[in-house]
């Protein structure tokens, strides 16, 4: 937290006491919320089942860049729908619904919580994406000339629908005879095994961990990059009998030591991003242990740890951290994350000509060093 909490307090009470309706009373409590500074905190239900900032979205993701907001294939993106509409990636969002951008971004950044700088801008293009109805005015800058066009936004269940998983994922490829590149997106324990099969004589892999698969456990990973048994970070839950106080717990954090399989001694090069949080962001602490580990990207959320959810008045939920994160040397991870050794930033020209500038910053460094 940036603010002691009874001032929070003193400066939020009024909100609830003047709401006036159930929205009002969100807003005072996401209000509240956001003063917790951490990504994983936010307002998850509510009684009348709606979103309060609304249930469709657009079918492309959003990226706050260097003040702008720019649509880019991020995270999220139905091309087709996207295409529909004449909506590129690398256009910059002037105004939705005939509002300037500004004005939702200062709406939005009131009410969310955030870990560090690069999650809030995360998290606030992700609720610029939100709204009511379905057709949208949107003014766009497209090679310095402004485009007005009707943008349409959808559920999310029929967004999911469309976003299919390819069915043969690419999970790996031999970029040169000594540097190999493992996609974690769709890996299992068995493509991984494939995978390392011809990854492991290898000298430089590149590990991209913006996106990895929940079928991925952390043991099967570990298996293939170290045999030794070594914690990787320090973990300290509530401590039941004495409210605000808070024990260290030796379960959490150790990676496994089996040697099943001819572990893998090349550098590795690992790709994060401001996308990875919670337990990814444990999948980057225990790689970080490991002995030629270089990260490139950019900051990672700083919100690990399990979660705890409170009930308040009105049929409403919060959830925050419910557990104390720190790096195995005891030094503060929570709201810093993963810092790449390689900031790679991102540019409207690269994401207009579909680059991945990451991964290209990653071979460049594996190809030379630097």
């Amino acid at each position: 937290m940036d603010k002691d909490w009874d001032a929070v307090l003193k400066e939020n009470i009024p909100l609830y006491i003047e709401a006036k309706d159930s929205f009002q009373y969100y807003l005072a409590i996401a209000a509240t919320v956001k003063e917790i500074c951490d990504t994983h905190s936010s307002v998850i239900n509510n009684t009348n089942g709606y979103g309060p900032f609304g249930d469709l979205y657009f079918p492309f993701s959003l990226r706050i860049l260097n003040d702008q907001v720019v649509v880019t294939n991020d995270f999220f993106s139905i091309d087709s729908l996207r295409k529909k509409d004449g909506i590129a990636n690398g256009d910059i969002i002037k105004k939705i619904d005939n509002i300037p951008i500004e004005v939702w971004r200062a709406k939005y950044e009131k009410y969310v919580s955030a870990s560090n700088l690069p999650s809030q801008n995360k998290m606030v293009a992700l609720y610029l994406l939100k709204g009511y109805s379905q057709a949208t005015n949107l003014s766009i800058e497209r090679d310095g000339k402004i485009i007005n066009l009707v943008g349409h936004r959808y559920s999310l269940n029929y967004l999911n629908s469309l976003e299919k998983k390819p069915d043969t994922p690419k999970n790996w490829e031999l970029i040169t005879k000594n540097i190999g590149y493992l996609n974690t997106q769709y890996l299992n324990p068995k493509s991984l095994r494939k995978a390392m099969k011809h990854l492991k004589k290898t000298e430089k892999l590149i590990l991209d961990l913006r996106k990895v698969s929940p079928t991925l456990d952390y043991g099967s990973f570990l298996y293939y990059f170290s045999d030794n048994n070594k914690r990787y970070f320090r973990y300290f839950i509530a401590d039941p009998n004495m409210p605000g106080h808070f024990i260290e717990t030796e379960k959490e954090g150790v990676a496994p030591a089996k040697k099943l399989y001819p572990y893998y001694k090349g550098h590795l090069i690992v790709l994060i991003d401001e996308y990875k949080q919670s337990s990814g962001e444990t999948l980057c602490l225990a790689t970080k242990t490991l002995p030629k580990v270089t990260f490139i990207g950019g900051q990672t959320a700083g919100a690990n740890g399990y979660t705890t959810v409170f009930y308040l008045p009105g049929g409403y939920a919060v959830r925050i951290s419910g557990a104390g994160v720190y790096f195995p040397d005891g030094s503060q991870f929570q709201r810093i994350g993963i810092k790449p050794d390689i900031y790679v930033n991102i540019t409207l020209k690269g994401i207009t000509a579909g680059k991945d500038e990451i991964l290209e910053r990653a071979i460049a460094f594996a190809r030379n060093g630097k």
